[in-house]
């Protein structure tokens, strides 16, 4: 059945309007976008390489880390990927020498990164920190609660294979790295990024040595993802889809002036792991003849119970008190919380002041302890008091219900 000649000019002009509006559909809003947005080549990103395994190189004994090689391996290898020269910004390497394994640092270390950040703060967008995958998370914590008032993105990442192999996984680590870092849209905190994922700093915790999903967020969803782009996660409301208050505050922890604070030297922080018929007179000899201790960490059992029938951990307690000693409590188990009540063996532990760490990783908890000892050395009870409160996002805060998800930011 033919359509009468009539009506063909007003076909012809109903499919130039779909057309025009599809087109303003497709690009319209991309137009816009270009005009407001900074370009990613806008950006300057200080990459510090501190060794670790992405930068190793091959030597007749094996790989190692060799300074100056390592930076001349990155320049490489990028340039084989002409195709995310538009999503970088320009960057300038930084390499420590000596070169560290990770597995060799102490907050000594940690305190350099904090130096290089603050002398270089004015003259960059970005931080990207190259490092070893060993005491990564540890990192990244450290300097979650160091670099107060922070203000950009600082972002650590490694490898689990080096570049000089061929088949790695550190050129998409470092590729997603610079390209987070060049996002004009970067949270202004410490983020681990690996295997595709973005994980907020103090959240993060070395699962595997073997695998390139070495990372993982056990009681904090990750941050964000690269997939064919990047989409950012956020905690919304279910029914308004709006950001809750708990998203609001990421960006509110960094308020105020950049002011970093250094890690005192000579911390003694004790990580004990509790086990069935543990004994605890080392630890309360270590403290009786007088040797510096900041705080002892307990990883206790399930959600936070402890042998209160073990008369050397109830002595090993009576004598921390005693000293004023803290004593901190997380979990062993890598998810869920510490609820010192819900149990007469965690309320024992409540009642001999030891402080709850919540969900807190083992590197979060060590790491904050480091902190605390650092910025109220003479205040104990200063210590445990800030050790309970969400400081950087590395508690989850109290209140938090299953209406709050995880969802794309574009969803």
């Amino acid at each position: 059945m033919s359509i009468p000649k009539k009506y063909h000019t007003y076909i012809l002009l109903g499919a130039v309007l779909i057309v025009g509006l599809a087109v303003g559909m497709l690009f319209g809003n991309h137009v816009v976008e270009a005009a407001s947005s900074h370009s990613p080549n806008d950006k300057k990103i200080l990459v510090i390489y501190t060794g670790g395994t992405i930068g190793m190189v091959n030597t007749p004994d094996g790989l190692k880390n060799k300074p100056g090689e390592g930076t001349e391996q990155l320049d490489k290898y990028l340039s084989l990927y002409p195709h995310y020269r538009d999503k970088i910004g320009k960057y300038d390497i930084l390499s420590y020498d000596p070169l560290l394994d990770s597995s060799n640092m102490d907050p000594g270390d940690w305190n350099k990164m904090i130096k290089t950040i603050r002398d270089n703060y004015s003259n960059y967008d970005a931080f990207l920190i190259m490092h070893g995958t060993d005491t990564m998370a540890y990192t990244a914590s450290a300097l979650s609660f160091a670099l107060k008032g922070l203000g950009k993105p600082v972002v650590v990442t490694g490898a689990q294979e080096p570049l000089a192999k061929l088949r790695n996984d550190g050129i998409n680590n470092l590729i997603c790295s610079l390209i987070y870092c060049s996002r004009s849209d970067a949270m202004h905190e410490v983020v681990l990024i690996f295997d595709n994922l973005v994980f907020r700093g103090n959240r993060s915790k070395k699962l595997s040595p073997n695998k390139n999903t070495a990372f993982g967020s056990p009681n904090f969803p990750p941050v964000g993802k690269f997939g064919i782009d990047f989409e950012y996660n956020i905690f919304v409301n279910q029914d308004t889809r709006t950001p809750t208050t708990k998203y609001q505050r990421l960006w509110q922890y960094q308020q105020g002036a950049f002011e970093p604070t250094l890690y005192h030297k000579g911390l003694n922080i004790i990580v004990v792991t509790l086990t069935p018929g543990i004994n605890f007179d080392h630890y309360t000899e270590m403290v009786e003849s007088g040797n510096k201790v900041n705080a002892f960490v307990l990883q206790t059992f399930g959600i936070g119970n402890g042998p209160d029938g073990n008369k050397s951990f109830q002595h090993f307690l009576h004598t921390c008190n005693a000293t004023n000693i803290p004593v901190y409590n997380i979990s062993q188990c890598s998810q869920g919380r510490v609820e010192q009540g819900d149990y007469a063996t965690g309320s024992f532990l409540s009642k001999m002041k030891v402080v709850p760490g919540s969900d807190m990783t083992l590197e979060a908890a060590f790491t904050k302890a480091c902190f605390l000892a650092s910025i109220y050395p003479n205040s104990p009870d200063q210590q445990r008091t800030m050790f309970q409160r969400d400081m950087v996002g590395e508690i989850t805060s109290a209140g938090m219900n299953d209406f709050e998800l995880f969802i794309p930011l574009q969803a």
